[in-house]
């Protein structure tokens, strides 16, 4: 019992004793004081223990806190301003030319966009990462049992999944009450927007598998992953559910294919990120990063927007500064960030 309950029945009990007292304090004549004194013990022992009936329900145990089903967390990251799923369907939005390419511009359709890429995806793809990726449940997930033997702690798919603070007490029940619906709530979204989202949240899950089995078995980032899940299918659904006005757009158009190689050279531009934030001497990494570089270069000369490649390259710059001075790289995060943006506006100025 905590500290308020106990100091709510010692308010509660001791007037009543003590008016009990004060009543009998004057006994009648007929009246045997020890049988008196026996009564009155017993009348406030009987309080006390009714009282302690009524108030045993700790605040921790009552349901109120919660008043739906599924229970959402939302919190702002470390760092907002870096490569990130809803940038990148901001800069997807920019590259389209939006608004001035657009019949009309589509706001709704946008914040589902962001809706679905950035908290619902991202969400999915943290469960790739174990147990300590996830927040705090308020029931400890050990406490569920199943009745199915397949289900058990002792299972083989409990032992396959006993990793990254995961074990196999808790990995069927943590599915259960965190995986399952984080996939139905993305579902749900998808399937407001369309058949193309529904399929690309598909990919999302297989994704976060992946990078699970990656970490699980070879104990290494997966970085080109990551690019997949916060570049290359956040801007390609993008792509599939903005329509334009232009008559070049769609498969096979020539604006098609400009914008599907801008949004692979971004996904390998942010994988090299990984790659050498991780290790700035990694060769892949900088491999990466100086492919991506060139042929966003490339692109905009081609679509007759040169001007814009000389304020990216300065946005590279500190890039290539710190590569050579060998210091920290997270510090180059918000000059990716702004040449991703920046290139996208410049794509959708040659674009209209």
């Amino acid at each position: 019992m905590n500290a308020e309950t106990t100091a709510f029945e010692e308010e509660s009990t001791t007037p009543i004793t003590a008016g009990v007292v004060a009543d009998a304090a004057i006994p009648s004549a007929n009246v045997n004081p020890l049988q008196l004194s026996s009564d009155i013990a017993e009348y406030a022992q009987s309080q006390t223990f009714h009282n302690k009936q009524t108030q045993n329900v700790k605040p921790e145990n009552l349901d109120i806190r919660s008043s739906g089903i599924l229970n959402l967390q939302v919190w702002f990251e470390h760092s907002l301003f870096r490569p990130s799923a809803a940038w990148v369907v901001i800069a997807a939005v920019l590259a389209l030319g939006y608004p001035r390419a657009a019949t009309k511009l589509d706001l709704k359709t946008i914040a589902f966009l962001i809706l679905l890429a950035d908290p619902l995806w991202g969400s999915i793809w943290r469960l790739g990462f174990g147990r300590k990726a996830i927040l705090a449940l308020r029931m400890n997930p050990q406490e569920r049992t199943f009745w199915l033997p397949y289900l058990s702690s002792n299972s083989p798919a409990a032992q396959l999944m006993a990793s990254g603070g995961v074990t196999a007490n808790n990995a069927l029940p943590l599915l259960i009450r965190v995986v399952l619906p984080s996939i139905a709530m993305a579902i749900a979204v998808a399937f407001v927007l369309g058949l193309p989202a529904l399929w690309m949240t598909m990919a999302v899950v297989v994704c976060s598998l992946l990078a699970w089995l990656v970490r699980h078995n070879g104990q290494k980032q997966p970085f080109l992953l990551y690019a997949i899940v916060v570049v290359a299918l956040p801007w390609g659904i993008t792509l599939s559910l903005l329509p334009t006005s232009s008559t070049t757009w769609g498969p096979g158009g020539s604006y098609w294919n400009y914008q599907i190689a801008l949004l692979l050279l971004w996904t390998l531009h942010v994988w090299g990120e990984g790659e050498v934030t991780r290790n700035i001497r990694n060769p892949l990494g900088l491999a990466l990063l100086l492919i991506a570089d060139i042929g966003i270069g490339t692109l905009l000369i081609v679509t007759k927007v040169p001007l814009w490649l000389l304020f990216i390259s300065i946005l590279w710059l500190p890039t290539w500064l710190s590569i050579y001075q060998q210091s920290s790289m997270q510090r180059n995060r918000v000059w990716w960030l702004l040449a991703m943006l920046m290139s996208a506006v410049a794509f959708g100025q040659g674009f209209v």
